[in-house]
């Protein structure tokens, strides 16, 4: 099974728009972009199509890790189901462990690894 990767700009701003252009490449971007599509937490955004999750997706991660950046983006993914769904790099551990606190109606601190 094979996944689809798309970037989308959180509220469509203009500068993550212009960022997201240059890291797909200019001549791409315009046969790469899906306008008002809806997405499986039912939300509609216009997407740009990703060819590979190592070029453009790691890029535009890094991209908006880098201090003083601006950049408001989303990374979506859709597997063999057919739904976009927004992609989660990572979850913090404390929600984690309230999370499982719930499931198991334990007290989280005694869910830390010694």
């Amino acid at each position: 099974m094979t996944a689809r990767w798309y970037i989308s700009a959180v509220n469509d701003d203009p500068h993550t728009n212009e960022i997201i252009t240059r890291i797909i490449g200019e001549q791409n971007a315009a046969e790469s972009t899906r306008d008002d599509v809806l997405c499986g937490d039912g939300k509609r955004r216009n997407l740009w199509a990703c060819r590979s999750y190592q070029r453009e997706v790691k890029k535009a991660i890094v991209a908006s890790m880098q201090k003083g950046s601006n950049l408001k983006l989303e990374i979506l993914c859709e597997m063999g189901d057919g739904v976009i769904r927004p992609f989660v790099l990572w979850e913090p551990k404390i929600k984690k462990r309230a999370k499982l606190a719930q499931k198991t109606r334990v007290c989280p601190a005694h869910l830390r690894r010694s």
